[in-house]
């Protein structure tokens, strides 16, 4: 009985945290790229670490950040790129997609594509896997299952619409953020999700510069 009131409170605690680091992160004023960079880092990866080392005591390996089980990671992680690439083939035929999502003008030369995509999106990327599959999707997995995976893609919907617009432009995020969760939740890791995810949108972006040249 003590256990579990326990871990009821230490879910209470985690919950509320999450909250707070998402709150802080829309309310906080920021001017620029370098600033809105550097506070995604500290709402929600600083924070968060700092909450399971400090106060919960726990290693970055139980939030996902391990090898984890190589042959599922690998195994969902080409079934969600199969699928989502599916449906942005579904979406690129029939949306106004093509004309609607956007990619720096820099972008387009092949060299700064590649700084563009593994630095800038990578970041992003990171940042999304950290917090939500990582964070949020790996405090609640044990007590909700599958059903983590949900939670934490309703949220990190939530959070874009809160924070940004929900247009096209996020739009591959969105698509795979249910994916990365189930990548994560069968793997037991971030590093399949984290690939896949970001090799989904190099794919994603590279072709809308081909069919917009």
């Amino acid at each position: 009985m003590l256990k579990k009131i326990i871990i009821n409170k230490e879910q209470i605690t985690t919950a509320c945290i999450i909250l707070i680091c998402l709150i802080l992160y829309g309310i906080f004023p920021v001017s620029g790229i370098f600033q809105n960079l550097m506070s995604s880092f500290a709402f929600l990866i600083l924070v968060p670490f700092l909450y399971i080392k400090i106060v919960l005591k726990r290693s970055p390996s139980d939030y996902g950040f391990r090898v984890g089980d190589a042959r599922q990671g690998i195994l969902w992680g080409a079934f969600s790129l199969i699928f989502a690439l599916l449906i942005l083939y579904i979406v690129i035929n029939f949306t106004d997609f093509v004309q609607n999502y956007y990619i720096p003008a820099f972008a387009r030369r092949f060299f700064l594509f590649l700084l563009y995509e593994l630095f800038i999106i990578g970041f992003f990327v990171l940042l999304y896997e950290s917090f939500f599959r990582g964070f949020v999707q790996h405090s609640f997995a044990r007590k909700l299952g599958i059903a983590s995976v949900v939670l934490q893609a309703f949220l990190f919907i939530a959070f874009l619409a809160l924070t940004q617009n929900l247009d096209w432009s996020v739009f591959p995020f969105v698509l795979f953020s249910p994916l990365s969760g189930i990548i994560a939740y069968r793997s037991s890791s971030l590093i399949y999700s984290f690939a896949s995810a970001l090799l989904f949108i190099i794919i994603t972006d590279a072709i809308l510069i081909s069919l917009t040249r």
